[in-house]
């Protein structure tokens, strides 16, 4: 645990255990004071990725660094801070999240009246985004599909669809791997790992792909969440990253391919990775320049394309197959060949 043994007790002493449920999610194992009914169960025997325990007093921070802030919707601003023992992110809405610095233990200080709902989505988004920085992930705020064993994530500014780019290439046969927070680690190979398992369409999206899947209204009012997969269309363990797709615009005016792409040099890929990381407005200069060697030694594993589609939902299933073939095993069109828009 991050805080001293003396703190711990005291605030354990103080207040009433609550019952601990475990939960499938990153590919891990979160063992939770804090109810999580929309996360598959899992196996309270099982090894504890991460532990998240919630108590009222939060101890004083020493000598804090402040990393960050991020504006979220309704006026609520989260700010990132660290110590020598631990990160705190604070909302103003929901509380604070103490997050130790091997990423392992969470401690959530509820703000007064505090909605737990909300504090869920924050734990399931920006807080476990941060335990896995902490334990040496890059995380990629990113749609991730599944194709013959391998990963490819799509990454984009809000509005240029890559979450109707990855409901598509399901339709082709893919499997779903995330479609908000992907945690990536290094190695050989680099690994993606499941984030949650439900996507946040555009209602004219909603209609054309969701059909007659059960979905309900999300946080940001002009989006749907579609949660409702078979099982056989999601991937619950982490798979070889095979490439990353920067979704870029098209011209009104062109006439693009159906789908096409341009590798990326090093450096750029590396700079795209970081823009788009889960938490880039919060990891301040400190944090990012980890960021940064993280992004880098991805960017030099796996290729990192800008993707060109063209703007119609009518033809989106075309675009959705050839990127299928490029990644198929035993194409012709290996991830590594640059492809000419």
């Amino acid at each position: 645990m991050s805080s001293s043994p003396a703190v711990r007790g005291s605030v354990v002493a103080a207040e009433r255990p609550r019952e601990v449920m475990a939960y499938r999610v990153f590919g891990g194992n979160l063992q939770s004071e804090l109810p999580f009914p929309e996360l598959p169960a899992a196996s309270s025997a099982s090894h504890a990725d991460w532990t998240l325990r919630v108590r009222h007093e939060p101890p004083p921070l020493d000598a804090p660094r402040p990393l960050g802030e991020e504006p979220l919707i309704d006026g609520v601003t989260a700010r990132l801070v660290r110590d020598a023992a631990r990160f705190r992110l604070s909302l103003e809405d929901t509380g604070s999240f103490d997050v130790s610095l091997d990423g392992a233990e969470i401690i959530w200080y509820p703000a007064p009246g505090a909605d737990e709902e909300l504090a869920r989505l924050d734990v399931i988004g920006r807080v476990l985004a941060l335990a896995e920085h902490a334990a040496g992930a890059h995380c990629l705020h990113a749609s991730s599909i599944v194709i013959d064993g391998r990963a490819i994530a799509l990454v984009a500014p809000k509005g240029y669809g890559k979450s109707t780019t990855a409901m598509a290439l399901l339709r082709q046969g893919g499997r779903l791997l995330t479609d908000d927070t992907l945690p990536v680690r290094t190695g050989d190979p680099v690994l993606a790992r499941p984030g949650v398992h439900g996507v946040r369409l555009r209602e004219d999206s909603a209609e054309q792909f969701a059909g007659d899947q059960t979905t309900a209204p999300t946080l940001n009012a002009d989006k749907l969440l579609v949660t409702a997969f078979a099982e056989e269309r999601l991937a619950h363990e982490p798979a070889p990253l095979d490439a990353i797709y920067l979704l870029t615009p098209v011209r009104p005016d062109a006439e693009p391919a159906i789908a096409s792409r341009r590798r990326l040099a090093p450096m750029e890929s590396a700079l795209v990775l970081v823009a788009h990381g889960k938490l880039a407005p919060l990891l301040g200069r400190d944090e990012g320049s980890r960021t940064l060697v993280r992004a880098s030694a991805i960017a030099r594993a796996v290729p990192v394309f800008a993707l060109s589609i063209g703007r119609d939902l009518g033809r989106i299933d075309e675009a959705a197959r050839t990127i299928v073939r490029w990644h198929r095993a035993g194409s012709d069109t290996p991830a590594l060949a640059t492809v000419a828009p």
